[in-house]
């Protein structure tokens, strides 16, 4: 029998509630009350802070300079380092210890002072540039496309630098996220809708279709300004959400047969730098390129047929070429082929057994630096070549030739490495970055080390394992012809030259007294003399090398395959 409770003890009851519930209402609106007035006088803390801070510093020579040299101010504090990435430019990050996102750099400056944010409000550069990172979607979405629409309107008719970035962990193709969508196709529709101030653009998908088709309407958009674009796709996150056959839902998996612009084909006429992630339906114009990275490293296909690749060896302005995984289907070696010359090119980097194949067949009259990542030279290297066949030794080889780096990169028989090595005879500045020590190039071409490997020889610079054998450098830097009376340079990272020259105490001497010794710290100081930034600069690649004006620092290096991880300092 359930207990019963008396009236009169329930009336008490419901009165001691109801008298609580009435203090527990009035101490919170008394705490929203005080929540106001708070709010309140922040705000004429804030106002009196910012009329106390004007007139104290209005004697200020810096708050006095003319606006123009103000700008200019800016302009120095927004520009991007050499070897740094987009992470500078747009430092909209939480960091471990932190609990709020860095400020950009256009924020701080318009924040330090009233006369500052006059100028920095008016001045529209500042606002050009703009990055969207899904990833780190701190603000939320609705307040990155509010401030997304805050840099649109403040830049006025400067051109962009935007870098799009749909990449979410959590994103499936198969079933995607509504609201994910909606917030992608609003961005992109407001860059879109200002898509003639493009300049620099770089935009990374993973497979959502209404961000693709998107793109795949800018058919015949004129971008007069674009002068470097990015389109890189993440193939890997199809697979991550099991959706394996999302290539051919979506026709990625059908090659480009033809180089055939399938964007922008209303004219771009200044562009010159095109990165292309390995689908081949967006394609935008490449006549007038200088620099072409085409990194396919995830995608399973082939990303252009060998007529499509063939084409664009043929473009007269391509300077400087990047090749990684599958991107074009190699031609049958058993035909004759005929030479390909590109006259322009000065750089060139693959990851890519096809293009080893086509070495012989190559002739590049102005090409200053080759690097090669996990390439193993195949034994048929040299076999199939014009006729006649030329001896180890003789032959063409690379003329301008300076700088050589070869990445987890060996030969398969020796024939192979003397012919690569007499390609390559010309190089002055070699770099070898090898993680395993039997992969080690040196080693099947010890005995022709003094002889043909690289003769004029200057720099040497060792990412080896601890592991590997001093008396292979001895041999390379030490014997050859034109070693007399010139000292090689060798760099090794500090874990590596203290572990030689403990373990290899005799030999180490040889190679010290023979060569200049230099020595890496695991990371680059601040100040560098010009030789070790030099070395740096090979570790950790801002692509193409040496290009001067037409750099974009904040683009070129994202992700980049080709960027050295110094292997002595894992070692322990």
């Amino acid at each position: 029998m359930s207990a019963i409770i008396p009236q009169r003890q329930k009336s008490t009851r419901d009165a001691a509630m109801l008298k609580l519930s009435s203090q527990i209402d009035a101490l919170t609106k008394e705490r929203n009350d005080l929540h106001l007035q708070i709010d309140k006088i922040d705000e004429k803390l804030s106002n009196i802070r910012a009329e106390f801070g004007a007139i104290y510093n209005e004697p200020s020579p810096l708050l006095n300079l003319p606006a123009e040299i103000t700008c200019l101010i800016f302009d120095y504090a927004t520009i991007t380092p050499p070897g740094y990435g987009s992470n500078y430019l747009f430092s909209s990050r939480v960091q471990e210890d932190q609990r709020e996102p860095e400020t950009t750099t256009e924020l701080v400056l318009s924040h330090v002072c009233r006369r500052w944010r006059e100028v920095a409000l008016s001045y529209p550069r500042l606002w050009a540039r703009f990055m969207y990172r899904e990833d780190e979607n701190i603000l939320g979405d609705e307040l990155d496309l509010q401030r997304f629409e805050t840099y649109l309107s403040r830049s006025g008719t400067q051109s962009l630098e935007l870098l799009l970035d749909f990449n979410d962990n959590d994103f499936n193709p198969g079933r995607p996220n509504t609201t994910t969508s909606d917030n992608r196709a609003r961005v992109l529709d407001m860059a879109l809708s200002h898509v003639a101030r493009w300049r620099v653009v770089t935009i990374r998908v993973d497979f959502d279709f209404r961000v693709l088709n998107r793109l795949r309407h800018l058919t015949e958009q004129e971008v007069p300004k674009l002068e470097y674009f990015a389109f890189c796709p993440y193939p890997s996150m199809s697979r991550a959400h099991g959706t394996g056959d999302i290539e051919e839902r979506f026709n990625l998996a059908d090659r480009a047969t033809a180089l055939q612009s399938t964007i922008f084909t209303g004219g771009a006429p200044k562009l010159n730098y095109v990165h292309l992630g390995g689908y081949g339906k967006i394609l935008p114009p490449l006549s007038n390129i200088t620099t072409l990275r085409l990194e396919a490293e995830d995608f399973a296909e082939y990303v252009l047929s060998w007529p499509a690749m063939r084409q664009i060896m043929d473009i007269p302005t391509l300077t400087n070429l990047s090749i990684v995984g599958n991107v074009f289907d190699p031609p049958a070696m058993e035909h004759d082929l005929p030479l390909i010359t590109m006259n322009v090119l000065e750089h060139l980097r693959y990851e890519n057994d096809a293009m080893t194949l086509l070495l012989p067949y190559l002739r590049l009259p102005a090409l200053q630096s080759l690097v090669l990542r996990n390439v193993w030279l195949p034994e048929e290297l040299g076999q199939t070549v014009p006729v006649p066949v030329p001896k180890p030794g003789t032959g063409y080889f690379f003329p301008s030739l300076t700088t050589l780096t070869l990445i987890d990169s060996t030969t398969s028989t020796v024939l192979a490495g003397r012919f690569f090595a007499h390609l390559t005879k010309r190089a002055k500045t070699v770099l070898l970055s090898i993680e395993e020590p039997e992969e080690n190039i040196l080693i099947p071409l010890y005995s022709y080390l003094p002889k043909e490997c690289w003769p004029e020889l200057s720099t040497l610079i060792l990412n080896l394992s601890t592991d590997d054998d001093v008396q292979l450098i001895i041999e390379l830097a030490t014997k050859g012809p034109n070693r007399r009376g010139k000292k090689v340079q060798v760099w090794l990272c500090d874990v590596l030259e203290k572990t030689w020259r403990e373990d290899y105490r005799a030999r180490f001497a040889r190679l010290e007294e023979a060569c200049t010794i230099k020595t890496l710290s695991e990371t680059p100081s601040s100040t560098l003399e010009a030789d070790e930034q030099c070395v740096w600069d090979m570790l950790s690649p801002v692509w193409p090398p040496a290009s001067g004006e037409r750099v974009y620092p904040g683009y070129t290096n994202n992700d980049d395959p080709f960027e050295i991880d110094l292997h002595s300092f894992t070692q322990f």
